[in-house]
C-alpha cells in the first residue's frame, strides 16, 4: 500500500498504520467475544436478529450510509467504517441456528416452520440489494437454506424453495447489465482485459508473475497502480 498511501494520504506508512491499530482493536474483540458464554448467543438470537435488520434499514437512509464506487454498504463510525453486511450474516446465523433448535418439530412436520426463517432471511436479502450488495444477499440466502437443510427440513419444500431462490437470482442477473458484466467478465476476463475484465487480468498477471514463490517482499509491480484497490480487495494477489 506505500504507493497508495504516499499519492492520496502523502504518508507512505498510512494504511499500514491504520492496519496495525485496526489489528489492537481486533484482539481486543477477540478477547471480549471470547469471554461471553455460548449460551448468551442463544438466549439473544432474536434480538440479533432484529439488530442485523435495523443495521441493514440505517445503512440505507441518507447520512448514516457511506456510498463507495456506487455502493452503500458502510456505516461511517468516524475512526472506522464498518460493512453491516457482515454483522448481519453472523447475526442471521446465530438466530437461525437458535430457532432450528427450538422449532425443530415443526421445521420437520409443517411448512410454516421453514417459511417463517425464510421470510426474514428473504427481508435481509432484500435490503442488502438495495445497497446494492448481490453477492451477500446470496450468500446469506444459500446459508440459510443449508442451515435448514440439515435442520432436517422437508426435502420437497426445501427442493422447492431452492428452485425459486435460484430462478429469482439468475433473473435478476439477467436483467441487469452490470451484474451480467461482472458474470461474463468472471467466466471470461480475457474478453474484454481493459474494461470489464481488467481487474481480474491484472491480478492473474500479479499471482503469474510471482510464480511459485513470489517476487519478494515488496517486489510486486502490480501494487504500482497497476491493480486497482490492491492494498483491500485484491490483496491476496499482491501477496501472491
Amino acid at each position: 500500500s506505500i504507493g497508495v498511501a504516499d499519492v492520496q494520504m502523502n504518508d507512505p506508512f498510512y494504511y499500514g498504520k491504520r492496519q496495525f491499530l485496526r489489528l489492537l482493536l481486533g484482539v481486543l474483540l477477540i478477547w471480549i467475544a471470547y469471554r461471553i458464554p455460548t449460551r448468551f448467543w442463544q438466549q439473544n438470537g432474536m434480538l440479533l436478529m432484529l439488530s442485523s435488520l435495523f443495521l441493514l434499514v440505517l445503512v440505507l437512509i441518507p447520512g448514516f450510509g457511506r456510498t463507495v464506487n456506487g455502493a452503500t454498504r458502510w456505516l461511517d463510525l468516524v475512526i472506522f467504517t464498518v460493512q453491516v453486511s457482515e454483522l448481519a450474516k453472523l447475526f442471521l446465523i446465530i438466530y437461525l441456528s437458535g430457532y432450528l433448535i427450538r422449532r425443530s418439530d415443526d421445521i420437520k412436520t409443517g411448512v410454516m416452520g421453514f417459511i417463517k426463517p425464510m421470510i426474514i432471511l428473504a427481508m435481509a436479502s432484500g435490503l442488502l440489494l438495495l445497497e446494492p450488495d448481490f453477492g451477500a444477499a446470496v450468500v446469506i440466502l444459500m446459508t440459510g437454506l443449508g442451515m435448514m437443510f440439515l435442520g432436517g427440513v422437508r426435502f420437497g419444500q426445501f427442493i422447492i424453495f431452492v428452485l425459486g431462490t435460484l430462478s429469482i437470482m439468475v433473473l435478476m442477473a439477467l436483467l441487469s447489465p452490470y451484474r451480467m458484466a461482472r458474470i461474463t467478465s468472471f467466466m471470461d476476463p480475457w474478453a474484454d482485459p481493459f474494461d470489464t475484465g481488467f481487474q481480474l487480468t491484472q491480478s492473474l498477471i500479479a499471482i503469474g508473475s510471482g510464480g511459485v514463490f513470489g517476487t519478494g517482499l515488496g517486489g510486486s509491480i502490480q501494487k504500482l497502480f497497476y491493480l486497482p484497490e490492491a492494498h483491500t480487495d485484491f490483496l491476496f494477489a499482491i501477496y501472491a
